[in-house]
């Protein structure tokens, strides 16, 4: 779909983001699949507390997998590579994904994703955005600040990982209340969950 749309359009200038690296193999895969399509983009962008799942919204309903599996400090790439140090652990995972184009924000959604980041950072519009965070609280939080950004746009393709997973909550939770609040008009690419923006309509202050 990026193959395509880039086709008719020029896509040097967006930006791309992946919301939950843990490994970098999400971000290496698609990362590699545009290079050898010849789709440009500028900025791969990684957020990550790079120490596991934070702890869900009590709020949420979870589904057997999420109860089960999605834990907090669940995913923790530090646990994986058996290294407590973050400057050795991004120097890692940035090798395996070996673009020169990636970028990381580290820390828990609700730190990290400050209102001021993405000018001080200097974000682009949206190219994609991949949400693998799992958890309801995640996926929000990394959709409302994309948006609150104006960091997703017209022409932004959104893909989830486990959309299904989380059953009613998680990661559809978060799509099915952004999807409302913002009033995103959306056409779906596939039916592994990934859209494209077609409009929106910013709430109301």
């Amino acid at each position: 779909q990026l193959v395509s749309k880039c086709q008719h359009g020029d896509c040097a200038s967006w930006d791309m983001y992946e919301f939950g690296v843990y490994t970098g193999r999400s971000m290496r895969g698609i990362a590699l699949a545009l290079n050898r399509s010849g789709v440009p983009f500028r900025t791969f962008w990684g957020f990550d507390s790079f120490e596991g799942l934070p702890a869900e919204s009590s709020a949420t309903v979870r589904s057997n997998i999420s109860s089960r599996e999605w834990q907090r400090g669940s995913f923790s790439v530090a646990e994986v590579l058996e290294d407590w140090s973050y400057a050795s652990l991004e120097q890692r995972v940035r090798r395996y994904i070996n673009d020169p184009r990636v970028a990381f924000v580290k820390g828990f959604y609700n730190e990290s994703l400050k209102p001021t980041l993405a000018a001080s950072a200097g974000m682009r519009p949206a190219l994609y955005v991949e949400i693998d965070c799992d958890l309801y609280l995640s996926s929000w939080q990394a959709l409302e600040w994309m948006l609150s950004s104006r960091l997703i746009v017209r022409g932004t393709i959104i893909g989830y990982d486990d959309f299904k997973a989380g059953g009613t909550g998680g990661e559809a939770q978060a799509h099915n209340e952004v999807v409302a609040r913002w009033g995103l008009k959306l056409q779906e690419l596939s039916p592994q969950h990934l859209y494209v923006v077609e409009d929106l309509s910013p709430p109301v202050a």
